[in-house]
């Protein structure tokens, strides 16, 4: 990956995508979807996301979990 070689810490995951499926000649499917995508590129960024995610789930837009709790 181009950002390690470089010291950047910051990874696009378009980027990451890209440089996986020409290296190892992995398919991926892309869903479309009408929804935001919140994402955390800095650790100063999770009390945003995290918000944003409530803000969500509050107004019916998301699940409150991505995958069923255990039981």
């Amino acid at each position: 990956m181009e950002n390690y070689r470089t010291g950047d810490p910051e990874v696009l995951l378009s980027t990451f995508v890209a440089e996986a499926m020409a290296r190892d000649g992995i398919v991926v499917d892309a869903l479309l979807t009408d929804s935001r995508c919140i994402g955390v590129t800095h650790a100063e960024d999770l009390p945003l996301a995290q918000f944003l995610v409530r803000e969500e789930i509050k107004a019916g837009l998301g699940p409150e979990y991505a995958l069923p709790p255990r039981s």
